[in-house]
């Protein structure tokens, strides 16, 4: 979440912020850090290339129940 979002702190969270987060992770591949294409690459890089297959509402929502 961090990682995604840049913030420090729980209380820097507002709605903006996990809008933003779900807006990003629904932009990113499954299994980034294990996919070598994808493994040594920063979140901007991975944004701007194409050819992404992202990942499903499925996988995003269980990473939003983890942060509840």
């Amino acid at each position: 979440f961090c990682e995604v979002t840049g913030i420090d702190s729980m209380e820097q969270v507002s709605k903006e912020v996990i809008r933003n987060y779900i807006t990003v992770q629904s932009k990113l591949p499954l299994n980034r850090k294990k996919n070598p294409r994808y493994r040594d690459k920063t979140i901007s890089q991975i944004l701007e290339m194409q050819d992404v297959e992202v990942q499903g509402v499925n996988n995003i929502n269980k990473k939003l129940t983890v942060l509840t």
